[in-house]
């Protein structure tokens, strides 16, 4: 039998290396263990990134998400769950070569991620009101109950301004994305007016600020002849579809003089009988200039 002397070679080096070929095979072993691992966790986080971000994109426009921050902070769970599953992956080398770079990236990324959803997810709470005015009536929180009044439906009470001047009525309104459209206008009018109609003004809005204060400007402040005197204001949905006006009972630092027996609601959705919410106020502001 005829011999090479490659073959001559390879057998002189065996001989001499008896453990060489098997080294060889579990260093080849090694890298094609490892690239496996890093293009199975690099084709699965392209994937579930690619996935996050259609869920984001189609949710946003078609409404599942209220806002842009949410969509953002359900991305940054997608990322940071496609991230915790690569680095699983990779576990025993990551960990073993770089555990304080590991740890700190990991809190560093939750906490963007928390800060997401507080931010993304929470509803607003307490409303800004500017500097240049003050709240005579300030019901400012959402944490109360959102009432849904049908189309034509309105809230009405009364209060104490205990102010001789008025330049703002705002009120928080919400939408349930249930029973109606997000995306497009809800009108509404205000209507506020003193018991002897010395003051008596509707003001209206093309559409509402969802959550959120929705303003009405006076054109101009407004004197009242008595400021202890009663005030009402009646919101109005004009929409074709139900809003929720908020409404809670005042707490200890909000202000609601004169509220009377609370809050009368007309329309509401699955109620056909008018009803008073005894004990509870609109959520809003009635401001005068300071």
């Amino acid at each position: 039998m005829l011999v090479s002397a490659d073959e001559d070679a390879l057998v002189a080096e065996t001989t001499a290396h008896p453990d060489l070929p098997q080294q060889r095979r579990s260093r080849t072993g090694g890298r094609s263990s490892t690239a496996n691992q890093r293009g199975a966790s690099r084709s699965g986080i392209s994937v579930g990134v690619l996935s996050g971000y259609l869920f984001g994109v189609i949710g946003f426009y078609t409404n599942f998400f209220e806002t842009l921050l949410q969509a953002t902070a359900v991305l940054l769970d997608v990322l940071v769950v496609l991230l915790a599953g690569a680095l699983w992956a990779r576990r025993s080398a990551v960990l073993r070569t770089s555990r304080p770079r590991v740890v700190l990236s990991a809190v560093a990324v939750l906490a963007l991620v928390g800060l997401a959803n507080v931010y993304g997810f929470a509803p607003p709470k307490l409303v800004h009101v500017p500097g240049s005015e003050s709240c005579v009536y300030s019901v400012l929180s959402t944490d109360g109950t959102a009432i849904p009044i049908g189309p034509g439906g309105s809230a009405t009470q009364e209060f104490q301004p205990r102010s001789d001047e008025l330049n703002s009525v705002s009120v928080i309104i919400g939408i349930d994305e249930h029973t109606a459209t997000l995306n497009r206008p809800h009108p509404i009018s205000l209507r506020i007016w003193s018991e002897d109609l010395q003051f008596n003004r509707t003001l209206r809005r093309p559409d509402i600020v969802n959550n959120a204060f929705s303003r009405f400007d006076l054109s101009e402040p407004v004197r009242l002849r008595k400021p202890n005197g009663q005030l009402h204001m009646q919101v109005v949905n004009d929409s074709s579809e139900p809003i929720g006006v908020y409404v809670k009972q005042p707490g200890a630092t909000e202000i609601a003089n004169g509220i009377g027996d609370g809050v009368v609601i007309r329309g509401q959705v699955d109620s056909t009988a008018e009803h008073r919410v005894k004990g509870f106020a609109l959520s809003g502001c009635v401001t005068r200039p300071t």
